[in-house]
């Protein structure tokens, strides 16, 4: 049986280490990436994850820089393909990226892929 993979974008080690451990033992096929350049390639190449788990704040590419050059009609992985992508990040509501404007800045090019955007805090 083959099993969906998760495609885990994040310039965290140890978060990239939990997670894959987590999903391996649920039963997911996991590929880690440690930054964007990385995942945009990955995304150019190979079939589609069923699920892509993407940290939206990273040093050199973002999260939605990834989104805006690797989904979206015309892009070179189609979005629709991938069951679902998940937006991750640290940076919490009370942070200095909520006040300067990234919340909505995030919204609105998630949104531009046609994916749409959910915000929670966990």
């Amino acid at each position: 049986m083959i099993k969906p993979l998760v495609l885990v974008v994040d310039d965290d080690e140890s978060v990239r280490r939990y997670l894959s451990s987590l999903l391996t033992s649920i039963g997911y096929d996991v590929q880690c990436l440690p930054s964007g350049d990385k995942a945009v390639a990955a995304l150019a190449v190979s079939a589609p994850p069923a699920v892509v788990l993407l940290d939206l704040v990273m040093p050199g590419m973002s999260g939605l820089v990834i989104l805006q050059l690797s989904f979206g009609p015309g892009r070179q992985a189609d979005i629709s393909a991938a069951n679902t992508v998940f937006g991750l990040t640290a940076s919490g509501d009370n942070g200095p990226t909520r006040h300067s404007g990234w919340h909505q800045s995030a919204t609105t090019q998630w949104d531009a892929t046609g994916s749409g955007f959910v915000s929670a805090t966990l």
